[in-house]
């Protein structure tokens, strides 16, 4: 039985971890998640949005898989896995929602880190405490978490293992709205819907300028952004948009 499901209706997937009982990394999960986003990655999808079941969001590995870690290979190897995951929920063309409904810990800040939004209920908790275990954030959290709120923020939280409440969150930037539990669901699906009915080409295109732009020169960002621009020509967005505008109407768009 798969630990991941995923469900799409109208342009826009759910996908829910379920790994009880609070959603830790397993081989199962890991394997699954990858699954899952690879073919999400083939998908013509408007938004994705990533959350768990229970009362955890994700709470990191299960320390036991570290057992097998013995040799440097072997911890190269399990960070490799780990960063695949990651890397796949961050690479996917569409926005990616977090729908974080409890417990994010570990692997699962670093799991929100890589999400474009991030929607926290009132009850979640964040926090990145492997160096309590001998190991550190290696799933990409040590340059995704600085990038959302700095790295003195970052390195105190990975330094001390300090778990924060959604609003703590909230406030240094790692998550960017609270809401109460019974709004969560309500709250980040309105959001993916809005999101939905815009130019699907503009916001990847938006979602790729920025992406890239934080690893390029001012310059460099600025031609992404030009020949983007150019692109929503060729596949007709810009047209449309411009045409709806004209006669007073609302545009269609579809994914391409």
């Amino acid at each position: 039985m798969s630990s991941v499901t995923c469900e799409i209706k109208e342009e826009i997937a759910v996908v829910t971890m379920n790994n009880p009982p609070v959603n830790q990394f397993s081989q199962n999960l890991i394997d699954d998640l990858i699954a899952t986003f690879e073919k999400l990655h083939t998908e013509r999808l408007k938004v994705v949005v990533l959350t768990g079941t229970g009362p955890s969001f994700q709470a990191g590995v299960d320390i036991s898989m570290l057992a097998d870690v013995k040799t440097k290979q072997d911890g190269i190897e399990f960070c490799y896995l780990c960063q695949k995951i990651t890397n796949l929920v961050a690479d996917t063309p569409c926005p990616v929602i977090a729908m974080i409904n409890g417990v994010a810990l570990g692997g699962g800040t670093e799991l929100i880190a890589a999400c474009d939004i991030r929607v926290a209920s009132n009850t979640a908790t964040f926090g990145l405490p492997e160096v309590g275990w001998g190991v550190y954030p290696g799933a990409g959290g040590t340059k995704r978490v600085p990038a959302l709120i700095g790295p003195g923020k970052a390195k105190l939280m990975m330094f001390s293992g300090k778990t924060l409440s959604a609003q703590e969150a909230l406030e240094i930037g790692l998550v960017d709205e609270v809401v109460s539990p019974e709004e969560l669901f309500e709250s980040t699906m309105k959001l993916a819907g809005m999101i939905a009915k815009r130019s699907p080409a503009a916001v990847r295109g938006v979602k790729k300028a920025i992406d890239d732009g934080l690893h390029q020169t001012f310059e460099e960002a600025l031609k992404v952004e030009r020949d983007g621009l150019a692109d929503l020509v060729l596949v007709g967005d810009l047209l449309e948009g411009a045409a709806a505008f004209a006669e007073k109407r609302k545009p269609v768009y579809e994914v391409k």
